[in-house]
């Protein structure tokens, strides 16, 4: 999300998870050199709950070249693809990997490998 600098009270819930309350700071000074994104991993597993700022080196990598979406990661990885109305158009696994080609619009991508976990929105333009 594209927000004005400032501190920010954030809840995150999940089914079958205790829900998280945390504050969050957006302030651009924060972001890593060559970045304009400022990202903050929320972790809900095992009991534990709580969030923290992300490091500033993130092991996957999710963009469009084209009609398609690449995914970049250091060590093996799951990702799904979503249309904004919620259904899964793909399934992928791999280390440095590439949807087939999809039709124009709005796609959300949830990536995860051992390091971690990211979503994407991407648009895929005519």
């Amino acid at each position: 999300m594209k927000v004005s600098a400032g501190t920010y009270n954030v809840t995150v819930s999940a089914d079958g998870y205790e829900t998280v309350q945390g504050q969050i700071v957006v302030d651009r000074s924060m972001c890593p050199e060559g970045s304009s994104e400022i990202i903050y991993k929320f972790s809900m597993e095992n009991g534990f709950t709580g969030v923290q700022q992300a490091d500033a080196v993130e092991t996957l990598d999710i963009r469009n070249e084209g009609k398609q979406i690449v995914i970049d990661s250091e060590t093996d990885c799951r990702a799904q693809i979503y249309t904004l109305s919620g259904v899964c158009v793909t399934h992928l696994q791999g280390k440095n990997i590439r949807s087939e080609a999809l039709a124009p619009g709005i796609y959300l991508v949830l990536a995860r490998n051992a390091q971690g976990t990211i979503s994407r929105k991407i648009i895929i333009g005519h």
